[in-house]
């Protein structure tokens, strides 16, 4: 069993704590955020107790026995940094779990420094099928349900964890395809890694993600698939354009989704209906959509007049669970909590029925 610190933490990083049970033997025992990004000080729940946010990263390193290097979110942890720390870790002869995937060039960089021995990063599963063509679709026969977001930020991946665990209490096989590069360690599947491949081209993702979703019902036999639509679905202007949600659209001509779960960011004017937004995400992708998760996050408005972009910046959910009695009878949930995700779940159950 190994004891983790988690480093640069983000709250990008929040699902793994508060899931840190899906780890298997292992333990998250220590956060460990830069001076600067405004973590330091704040508590996370993990388990039965909290963790708190420290910027020591030397003196944590004496508490743990693996350190788990991720990606960055809104800051980005400069190389000379990553490349100290990295050192450091290696040179106490902890043990390294290191998915920061989104700069490939760095990553192969710092995995060629990792000794073998010290070297625990789980091997991200790659499925394929073969098929009569390689153009061929295949179709999916288990029921796919879709968990996508207005944005980046607004709870994802802590929608499917929450879905996927409500639906195997009921007593179902449930495969997941999450929205990020690296849940393996939380028994899912982890996005392939080709979506953000230049070496294809956009039809030829959209046939590999099908292949994949393919190898995936063949594999498990689920009863549901559950499928994380990775960043935004809408350009927000001709600035903040969000990718212009062509990952989502990509995955929506790859596999057909019997049902879908939005996710979107507080915001205290929100009156409840959203048939409009479920109406062009049906038009844009065939998703249908069934209910809505209000993330605890609102935008900071001081970075989108600076940059016209949007970041979300945390809030205490007790701003959401107030409105619980109005958000709920309109199919409105806050899923970080167990009893709305049961909710939830049995709703989208009857809907797929």
């Amino acid at each position: 069993m190994e004891e983790i610190m988690i480093y640069p933490y983000c709250r990008a990083y929040e699902p793994y704590v508060l899931n840190s049970d899906l780890i298997g033997n292992n333990r998250i025992t220590a956060l460990v955020s830069p001076k600067g990004w405004g973590l330091e000080g704040g508590e996370i729940a993990c388990g039965e107790k909290y963790l708190t946010v420290l910027s020591d990263f030397s003196r944590a390193l004496e508490e743990c026995t693996a350190v788990w290097f991720v990606d960055d979110e809104k800051d980005a942890l400069p190389e000379t940094l990553l490349k100290e720390r990295l050192s450091e870790a290696i040179a106490k002869g902890k043990k390294i779990i290191f998915t920061r995937y989104n700069d490939a060039i760095s990553f192969d960089k710092s995995v060629q420094m990792i000794p073998h021995g010290q070297n625990i990063t789980p091997v991200r599963q790659t499925l394929e099928v073969r098929s009569s063509g390689p153009y061929c679709i295949h179709r999916i026969n288990t029921p796919v349900l879709a968990v996508y977001g207005l944005e980046t930020g607004v709870d994802k991946l802590a929608v499917q964890i929450a879905l996927r665990r409500q639906f195997m209490d009921m007593g179902y096989k449930v495969a997941s395809v999450a929205s990020r590069l690296d849940s393996d360690l939380l028994g899912m599947y982890s996005i392939p890694g080709f979506m953000f491949s230049n070496r294809y081209s956009e039809s030829e993702k959209i046939i590999k993600y099908n292949h994949f979703i393919k190898a995936v019902e063949c594999r498990e036999r689920p009863d549901l698939i559950i499928v994380g639509i990775p960043g935004g679905v809408f350009p927000f202007n001709e600035i903040d354009d969000n990718n212009f949600g062509i990952l989502a659209y990509e995955i929506s001509f790859a596999v057909s989704c019997d049902a879908a779960v939005m996710c979107m960011a507080y915001n205290p004017q929100f009156s409840g209906e959203y048939d409009d937004i479920k109406s062009d995400v049906t038009h844009r992708l065939g998703f249908h959509t069934v209910c809505c998760h209000i993330a605890a996050a609102v935008p900071d408005t001081q970075d989108f007049f600076e940059k016209r972009k949007r970041h979300l910046v945390s809030i205490d959910r007790k701003y959401i669970d107030r409105k619980k009695d109005f958000y709920e009878p309109r199919n409105i949930y806050n899923m970080q909590d167990k009893d709305s995700a049961k909710k939830a779940a049995i709703l989208i159950r009857d809907v797929l029925s």
